[in-house]
This record gives structure tokens, sequence and C-alpha cells, in this order.
């Protein structure tokens, strides 16, 4: 029997132009929460719409996992669910932005249980017109949710106390964290990966015995100066997976989990012991440049502030939330 757990715990496998992961997300905790209050499940399963994204869940497997609700659920009968027709998608062998995607999968076709219905919105279908209006107006719902959502994200962000500082470009292949309030730049980053703080110039080395193919590599931040190692790491932020820990010689290890990935992420530097010191999300930028980029705003906490080379953690943890949503691609 589907309960509200298994609906948080299920996992799916992520490929290529598949069902959007916040959407899928987003739709199985409504349901969770709808099942711990007791309300009926039906309204949900009437017509279900889902983005498509270039990293999304499995279409096939996701259909079988509603299907499944559908028939376990008490209160999803036919009598239950609206009646609606399908229509099976006309597949063209060609994604949305121009690429070969080959035959498509004979299981991926649609999910249908009892009445309900998952389109893929985006895939070639000749929908009735009232279909294709309700989708459309609950295309345009779900924009202005996530806009609505962003902007006051956005402001409370813009409101936390603490020091603002913003991670940008500076230059042909250099990066620096200037303070909002007064433009000061407080630590740089050369092409060649050497980071300035305070006068001093700092470079990343490896510390121990590790190869170059090793999974989760460990570095130190060193003086190059007096070879003193400031700052120790380990993991990395790729992929959508994040296993960093950094930790300042003398200090708590930190991680930094990522949440709410899209056009706008996320971030933030955690202790061990639940403390948030600093929070990050991405931005769109075009200083120095002519085209917009992904940089990166951070708020370090009051108490935060007090700990010494602060801000040059925050300068080289700053790249990881951009990292997380990148991979090297494949078929």
């Amino acid at each position: 029997m589907v309960d509200a757990r298994s609906l948080r715990t299920e996992s799916f496998e992520s490929r290529w132009w598949g069902y959007s992961i916040g959407e899928v997300d987003t739709f199985l905790e409504n349901v969770a929460v709808a099942i711990d209050t007791g309300q009926p499940l039906a309204p949900f399963f009437t017509e279900i719409a889902f983005c498509r994204s270039a990293r999304g869940y499995r279409v096939a497997q996701v259909d079988r996992y509603l299907d499944r609700i559908v028939s376990e659920s008490c209160d999803l009968s036919p009598a239950s669910v609206e009646e609606t027709s399908s229509v099976e998608p006309e597949h063209t062998g060609l994604d949305h932005a121009g690429f070969d995607r080959g035959e498509p999968e004979q299981e991926e076709l649609k999910f249908r249980s009892q009445g309900a219905t998952v389109s893929p919105v985006g895939d070639h279908a000749s929908a009735s017109p009232s279909k294709k209006a309700a989708r459309k107006r609950q295309r345009l719902e779900m924009r202005l949710a996530m806009l609505t959502r962003f902007f006051a994200e956005e402001s409370e962000f813009l409101a936390l106390p603490g020091k603002h500082l913003t991670w940008r470009k500076a230059g042909r292949g250099g990066w620096e964290l200037v303070t909002d309030s007064s433009g000061a730049v407080s630590v740089s980053v050369t092409k060649r990966d050497l980071v300035i703080s305070q006068g001093r110039t700092y470079a990343w080395r490896k510390a121990g015995n590790q190869k170059f193919w090793d999974a989760n590599p460990n570095e130190e931040l060193v003086n190059t100066a007096t070879n003193a190692p400031l700052l120790r790491k380990s993991g990395s932020h790729w992929d959508h997976k994040g296993d960093t820990r950094m930790a300042l010689i003398g200090h708590q290890e930190l991680q930094f989990p990522v949440r709410d990935l899209g056009s706008f992420g996320h971030m933030s530097a955690i202790d061990q012991c639940g403390n948030i010191l600093v929070e990050y999300r991405m931005v769109r930028s075009k200083h120095q440049s002519r085209f917009q980029y992904r940089a990166v705003e951070a708020v370090i906490s009051p108490e935060t502030l007090t700990i010494p080379n602060i801000e040059l953690l925050v300068a080289v943890s700053a790249p990881l939330l951009i990292s997380y949503g990148e991979s090297s691609g494949g078929g």
C-alpha cells in the first residue's frame, strides 16, 4: 500500500530529456501531504502534466509508479477519477533543441490508469482544444508560482543579516569576491587558480598520495610564501552530487548542501553541529562580459564574521554551487 513515507522516499533513475525532477518531486510531496491530512487523492490524478527537462526522471519509471499509486489507492476508483480521453503522442525523433533522440522507447509513450493521464508537456500530441487550454493554463500557473516563490526567496535573501558578498568574473579567466555595500574586492582568483587575499597569495596542492583520477580528491590551500596550509578540501560538487567538505585549519569541517537547483540554486555552509555559517544563491551577471553568466551571491552570518579568513573560505566554496549543476554530458 502506498503511504506518505514511501512517496517521499521513492527514487527514480535520471536520463536525458525526462520528466522535470522538480515538478515530479513537488507533485509527489503534494500527494503525500494529502495522505497525511486525509484529503481525497482523486483531484490530483484527474490530469497530470509534467514538463520535460534536459536531465530529468526516467519517464517510464515515473509512469509505472503513478500507475501503482492509482491501483493501490482505494479512493481512486474509476468513478472518483474524471474520465479523460487519451491520445497517443506523435514522436518525431527530435527533441525541442533539435537533437536526434532516435526511436522513442515503446514503454515511454504514456501513463494512463482508470482515467488518469500523464502527458509529457512539449511532446507533439494532437490533443483536443480543451485539453490544450488546460495544459497551457497549468503551465502558466506553474510559472507564476515559480516566479512568486523566486521573488519571495530573493527578498528573504536580501534581508538576511550579515555581510553580503558577490562572487563574479574579473577579466579573462579571473574571479573576485566583492563586498556588495562598498564594492571592495576582498579575495581574487587568477586564471592560474592562485588565490589572493589580504596581500597573501595561496595555491592548491594535493594532500597525501593521490592520483589524478581519484574520484574524491583531497587538496590543501597553502601560503605560497610559507608553504603553510590554510584550508583543507575533500570531495566535489559535480553532476548534481555534492559531497565536498572544507575546513579552515583549526576550525570545524563544513558541508555544502544544495537545494532548489534550477535556474537559480541555493546552498548553505553548515558545520557539524548543524549551524549555518554562510548562505549562497546563484544569480545572473554580465559584469565584464557581453553575455550573462552564473555568478554567486553569499551572506556571512554575523556570528561567523569573527572567524579569520572566512571570506577566503566563501571565495573558494562559492564555485561549488555553479559546478553542482554541471556534467560531462554523454548520450
